[in-house]
């Protein structure tokens, strides 16, 4: 591949997640697809469904897991 001389070098070359980063990445979706685990009714908490609160939990999980990783990037990277 001939490289552009206008381009820096490190906007071309690929980025690589440490594998912490791709982790983080697939940890909540794990958790979402695992319907075994959160297909059921009991326990309530607070009168709600545990499908609910599960299904919540899920959606913080998710917004933690982005932000470490986010945070994990290197300084510069996109």
């Amino acid at each position: 591949m001939h490289q552009d001389p206008t381009v820096p070098r490190e906007v071309t070359e690929p980025i690589r997640p440490s594998p912490v980063t791709v982790a983080l990445l697939v940890l909540p979706a794990l958790a979402a697809v695992a319907v075994p685990l959160y297909a059921r009714v009991t326990p309530r908490l607070a009168g709600v469904p545990f499908f609910y609160w599960y299904q919540f939990g899920c959606l913080l999980l998710t917004a933690l897991c982005l932000a470490v990783a986010l945070r994990l990037r290197k300084p510069g990277t996109t």
